[in-house]
């Protein structure tokens, strides 16, 4: 009888081991488990910062186009001022070459005639003023738009690299 209850204290104590090591093997996959929704409680946190820049780099590609549309506006308005401003110093070119054939096929109203082309001359350097005042506005302008789309782009860049 001692040696059955030996031999049963033997088995409790091989089951008592057994379960020994179930527990510390349950416990190593809890800990694994919680490791795991730490991790995954990281990558949802990654993600939504993610998905934060991506929505500031969406409105700042926004705010790009924005720029880009209002740099071709000012562009094509200068473009047409300057070509306007083409036109009338060709015209008054043109002007001017007539005015000189006059002048040399007449000798009557020599300084009417050259009043005229003096203030046809004036009128040309008035308007080349004007057209390099433009000219400095538009260049101007693009520095200032370039200076914007490198601002942006930095912005851009430093948002992607984070």
């Amino acid at each position: 009888m001692i040696n059955n209850i030996n031999e049963s204290l033997q088995e409790i104590k091989q089951e008592n081991e057994m379960l020994k090591k179930e527990v510390e093997t349950s416990k190593n996959e809890i800990n694994d488990l919680k490791n795991k929704i730490e991790e995954i409680e990281n990558i949802k946190e990654i993600s939504d910062n993610n998905t934060k820049d991506i929505n500031e780099m969406k409105t700042n590609f926004e705010i790009i186009g924005k720029l880009k549309e209002e740099l071709k506006t000012q562009k094509d308005y200068y473009t047409k001022a300057i070509e306007e401003m083409k036109s009338i110093i060709q015209e008054q070119k043109s002007e001017i070459a007539n005015m000189k054939k006059i002048y040399e096929s007449q000798n009557n109203g020599k300084e009417a005639l050259e009043k005229k082309i003096i203030k046809n001359t004036e009128d040309t350097k008035y308007t080349n003023e004007r057209l390099t005042k433009y000219l400095n506005d538009v260049n101007a302008l693009q520095n200032i738009n370039k200076a914007l789309l490198d601002q942006s782009k930095t912005f851009v860049e430093q948002n992607l690299i984070y």
